[in-house]
């Protein structure tokens, strides 16, 4: 029970720096599984410039479990 006592789930809101993007690498899916048995994505690196260094709630080895994709339309 100790391992889950540990586990968080947190939602994050990161914005797509220009030039910089998120700021995050990902791996895994079901067809190519990251951790052996396990078709979840998980983060790889963070990149220290991008969005998700910035905000610091990512780590590597982080699970996603889910992402919604909001975007403002461009106006000029």
């Amino acid at each position: 029970m100790e391992f889950f006592d540990k586990m968080a789930c947190i939602p994050l809101c990161l914005f797509y720096l220009s030039g910089r993007g998120l700021g995050f690498n990902i791996r895994g899916g079901k067809d190519s599984p990251y951790v052996p048995g396990d078709p979840s994505i998980f983060v790889t690196r963070i990149n220290g410039e991008g969005s998700a260094a910035r905000d610091g709630r990512l780590s590597v080895g982080d699970k996603l479990l889910e992402v919604t994709a909001l975007s403002k339309p461009v106006t000029e």
